[in-house]
């Protein structure tokens, strides 16, 4: 897995209820033992997982995990999955949306799931 990207804000700023691609939730599939977020590292185990059981679902076969925000405030966790292009030199850079998740670190529940153009 290369490196993923991790940082923590403040907050997240985000409005829920103005996305515009929202994925049904049941569709995003989380590890069997996920009750709670605590720590950075369990953070990245868990965004891995969430898009590996995609990929075995046979979507998003080309998204990795690119990074990981926590909203200190809030305590949400969220992923970001785009197409890898990490080792690409700027010029090489293809515009792509992404596939986004939101989970509440307190519950482990999703708060919200989308796809962005």
């Amino acid at each position: 897995m290369e490196k993923v990207e991790f940082s923590e804000i403040e907050s997240l700023g985000i409005d829920w209820d103005e996305i515009g691609l929202p994925v049904d939730p049941k569709e995003v599939i989380l590890p069997a033992n996920v009750n709670s977020i605590s720590t950075k590292e369990d953070a990245i185990i868990i965004g891995q997982a969430i898009i590996e059981n995609h990929w075995n679902n046979n979507r998003l076969l080309d998204h990795v995990l690119i990074s990981v925000v926590h909203s200190t405030k809030d305590n949400i966790w969220f992923f970001e999955y785009s197409i890898d292009q990490r080792d690409k030199n700027v010029e090489e850079l293809m515009e792509c949306g992404g596939f986004y998740v939101a989970i509440d670190g307190n519950t482990g529940e999703i708060v919200k799931a989308w796809l962005d153009d």
